[in-house]
């Protein structure tokens, strides 16, 4: 079901509001974090052995928050596409405060996506937009083509309803990628109340946090 065009400019106004604020929120924890200073106390005992041992220039050391490293792989399949739209207009948007961002679509196979130069119409003339979905094939191409993409500060982001053959298989690819990153948060738009039927959801959630995602304040 694709996002008729009332619905789209709603969403991007909305997307943009949103992303201003969280943008806005980012900013003032790095300038509040930048003013955070403890004692070095092994650098100024140090820099004290010139002056008898006694403290008088004192070291300063200073936490720092780092950006997150972001990948998002993000379900283009049939069952998807209006879910996906609004998610990938809001990771395009959010990617101008965290660039950082290391982006792709599946559905049977996986493509890398480049929020620079992204439009929803250039990715509607993708050869897997609206496929069918294979998430353990799309996790394997990850892990073989993009590897480096795995840092213990990464964050990988999933947007799928989960419904895929072979979950077994794919369930063990995320148990391997969740030991490269440092957490892996699965947006599933499917009714929380229905995971229960699907036992794909049982077996990923072992390896994620997995949170409803079928609107846009839930993606948010």
């Amino acid at each position: 079901e694709y996002i008729d065009e009332s619905e789209y400019q709603e969403a991007r106004v909305l997307i943009r509001k949103l992303t201003r604020r969280l943008a806005s929120g980012i900013s003032r924890r790095y300038q509040h974090s930048s003013k955070i200073r403890r004692v070095d106390l092994r650098r100024s005992i140090r820099a004290g052995i010139r002056y008898g041992g006694t403290l008088i220039d004192l070291k300063y050391k200073q936490k720092k928050i780092q950006k997150p490293e972001i990948i998002f792989l993000c379900d283009i399949s049939g069952s998807m596409l209006k879910y996906s739209q609004f998610t990938l207009l809001f990771m395009q948007a959010l990617s101008e405060s965290l660039p950082r961002i290391n982006a792709f679509v599946f559905a049977d196979s996986l493509e890398k996506v480049d929020f620079r130069r992204f439009s929803m119409e250039q990715l509607t003339h993708s050869q897997i937009w609206g496929e069918g979905t294979n998430i353990h094939a799309a996790l394997k191409s990850l892990m073989e083509n993009y590897y480096q993409v795995f840092r213990r500060a990464s964050v990988l982001i999933v947007l799928s309803d989960t419904k895929s053959p072979q979950g077994d298989q794919a369930a063990e690819r995320l148990k391997t990628i969740k030991r490269k990153v440092k957490e892996i948060v699965w947006l599933n738009p499917l009714p929380k109340a229905d995971w229960s039927r699907y036992p794909t959801v049982s077996l990923f959630q072992k390896y994620c946090s997995m949170r409803e995602c079928s609107s846009l304040a839930q993606l948010a």
